[in-house]
């Protein structure tokens, strides 16, 4: 057995602006803006601003954008991705002037067909978003002649003085982005841009908000997914190469089995945090789990009832907590339950780690300046354990576990939660050629520093159950 952060027991090893289009500039590089920019639409009347696609039935195009762009206007015009030289006429069907919200419809005609090929926008939720995360906003610089750009933003006000709104910096907004959408760092769409508030701040109203006026409209956002059933909770991660491994250029701790190289995944989706007790009982419940042994430790082939306490399962107001002493079979059926999966270990480290190749998923600042990013060993813990290595001069304030979710500045470049700190996390692979052990990753609440790093891995018996190991599900 091999317990991370290594306390004396035996081991047994196996913001600037960002513009996609235009030279010079750059976006979110994980974002796939040339899909989203195609149900983006440039708007023509009294002034000129963006629209979203959220509708396409029978070739008719229902568009929703800001009420004062197309407000008193004698003709509004529309032009598409792809046909930014055909003007389409359009109609006003609806409008909120408290909301400033409009919708518009375009008809097609035997010259003028619309395009077909729009892309499917997913929900987000700005609500679940934290100040300071960042956010994009797709619309039109003014003067501008179909030169769609993206723009980084940041989110500085959730609720601002109306729930129904949030507000973010306005790095290059101006009319052009009036009724442009606004996404989170995954893509997924979250708004529409309102209005600049001076001195420099930017508007939006909530996505939530505009589908319950389109509802009231009797509209059907047939553009728009929503994230529901077993991907509600999940992060996106996009398609493409990272770097994984120990990057000696950053990180002095590596470990002689963190191999460097280059890979390419697939588009997947991850758990943003680690599955907890109260999620597994629902498992149970439905008989679909076991919850044998969850409340005694198991390794070296026997009970190891003195570390029974740092088990989670039947504890009262651990209930937000991580499941943990729980094994790796165990893991597997309950990510089979909601119709997902163990993540490979490539798509774990990709997760935890961005494509950057950063020490920790926060970045490249250690644990003695990042202020509270990850549940390890701390001051906390020398409390309790004066002999143990620890973190010198961090403090995350627990002893054990903690809610899943409660380090906020430690989250990855995609939003995950977790990824290092907390419990060791099963995935799916063997730990070696061996096939004696299965991988964990990320570090626990007992890793020394050196163990608590996005590429730190260790091998575990799958048939142990341990108190610093529990996991997240993919698919």
């Amino acid at each position: 057995m091999r317990r991370g952060g290594g306390h004396g027991w035996s081991i047994f090893t196996f913001v600037c602006i960002c513009q996609v289009f235009l030279p010079g500039f750059f976006a979110f590089a994980d974002v796939d803006y040339s899909s989203l920019t195609k149900g983006v639409v440039k708007i023509v009347a009294k002034e000129t601003g963006a629209g979203v696609i959220l509708a396409n039935t029978d070739g008719v195009a229902t568009i929703v954008t800001a009420w004062h762009v197309v407000k008193d206007a004698q003709a509004v015009t529309v032009r598409f991705p792809g046909k930014a030289n055909v003007p389409f006429a359009a109609n006003v069907y609806q409008f909120d002037t408290k909301l400033d919200l409009a919708v518009l419809t375009v008809q097609p005609t035997a010259e003028k067909k619309i395009p077909q090929a729009l892309p499917r926008f997913l929900r987000g939720d700005v609500e679940r978003l934290n100040l300071g995360d960042r956010i994009s906003a797709i619309g039109h610089p003014a003067g501008a002649d179909w030169q769609l750009a993206a723009l980084a933003n940041t989110l500085q006000n959730i609720n601002a003085t109306d729930s129904r709104l949030f507000e973010f910096t306005n790095q290059s907004i101006d009319e052009g982005n009036s009724g442009g959408p606004v996404f989170d760092e995954q893509g997924r769409l979250i708004g529409i841009v309102k209005a600049i508030v001076p001195p420099s701040r930017a508007e939006a109203v909530k996505i939530g908000v505009i589908l319950t006026t389109l509802k009231n409209w009797q509209i059907d956002p047939t553009q728009l997914d929503e994230e529901q059933g077993n991907t509600a909770g999940m992060v996106r991660i996009p398609a493409g190469e990272f770097f994984m491994g120990c990057n000696k250029d950053v990180d002095t701790e590596c470990d002689s089995d963190e191999a460097t190289s280059r890979l390419n995944l697939s588009e997947f989706l991850i758990d943003q945090t680690e599955v907890t007790v109260a999620q597994f009982a629902q498992c149970v419940d439905a008989n679909k789990c076991s919850s044998q042994g969850l409340t005694m430790p198991y390794w070296d082939n026997k009970e190891q009832p003195e570390f029974a306490w740092a088990c989670n399962w039947g504890k009262a107001g651990r209930e937000s907590h991580p499941v943990n002493c729980v094994e790796w079979n165990q893991a597997k059926a309950f990510c089979e339950s909601v119709e997902k999966r163990l993540p490979t270990e490539a798509e774990w480290e990709k997760a935890a780690r961005g494509t950057d190749g950063r020490k920790y998923p926060w970045g490249n600042i250690g644990y003695e300046a990042v202020g509270k990013a990850a549940n390890i060993t701390d001051e906390t813990a020398k409390k309790n354990q004066p002999t143990w290595k620890i973190a010198e001069g961090y403090d995350d304030g627990f002893y054990g576990t903690a809610p899943v979710g409660s380090f906020l500045g430690g989250k990855s470049p995609y939003g995950a939660l977790d990824m290092v700190g907390n419990v060791w996390e099963w995935a799916a692979d063997w730990y070696d050629e061996k096939k004696n052990a299965r991988v964990v990753r990320g570090g626990s609440w007992y890793s020394r520093p050196q163990h608590a790093r996005a590429s730190a891995r260790l091998g575990y018996e799958p048939g142990s159950r341990d108190d610093v190991v529990g996991f997240r599900c993919a698919q």
